[in-house]
């Protein structure tokens, strides 16, 4: 037979890694496209179209926050 108590940390010290790793994955999903998207664009302004306003890098910028946002969205939806 188990101790409850145990049983009672053990649920408890997984939700708070569940916790964590849904954190981090909302934190990372909005990040890392976000960033992704100003280096593409970065990158495209400054090697094929140069000399021009940064207009790809606003472009990659909104691009990312728009797939960070609908990953995000997809996320909560998944876990509700």
């Amino acid at each position: 037979m188990q101790n409850p108590k145990k049983q009672t940390t053990d649920e408890s010290r997984d939700s708070s890694i569940k916790a964590y790793a849904i954190a981090s994955q909302v934190g990372l999903g909005i990040v890392l496209p976000l960033a992704g998207g100003g280096v593409l664009g970065w990158y495209l302004d400054s090697h094929v179209f140069q000399n021009t306003v940064p207009i790809a890098t606003l472009i990659g910028l909104l691009l990312g926050l728009i797939a960070g946002v609908y990953g995000f969205i997809r996320l909560i939806s998944l876990l509700s």
